[in-house]
């Protein structure tokens, strides 16, 4: 069976954020789908997703161990695919909050939900110009 953007987008909520917040859980979602609309990443959420060194669960293939999350984040990736949601405004990032990534320096906080921060792009980042 080939991955759907469905099932791309689940796993990567199920992953990143199966223990957050239905808005952290929708956020993670949203800053994948921003990543699709960018020019700077693949157009497909599939390719977004298993793009190398993005996520690191995809690295690990970690199992689905826990149905009613899995149940859970297919929900949410069907509503994101069929519609925008706005949990977060610009997000194309996001991190752990406990972590400080070194792209950090470079993006602008939108929001933090649950135990992450997201992050957009800073439109006025010198490494762009």
């Amino acid at each position: 069976m080939g991955m759907t953007a469905t099932l791309c987008l689940a796993a990567a909520i199920y992953h990143e954020a199966r223990g957050e917040p239905e808005p952290g859980q929708f956020a993670v979602a949203e800053t994948i789908m921003r990543r699709v609309e960018d020019s700077r990443w693949p157009d497909d959420v599939c390719e977004v997703v298993y793009q190398p060194h993005q996520f690191e669960w995809t690295a690990d293939h970690q199992p689905v161990t826990e149905p009613v999350a899995w149940r859970k984040a297919e929900q949410i990736a069907e509503i994101v695919l069929d519609r925008p949601t706005t949990a977060s405004t610009c997000a194309d990032h996001f991190a752990h909050i406990d972590m400080e990534p070194d792209w950090a320096q470079w993006m602008i906080v939108d929001i933090e939900i649950g135990g992450h921060v997201f992050y957009c792009s800073n439109v006025d980042d010198w490494r762009k110009k």
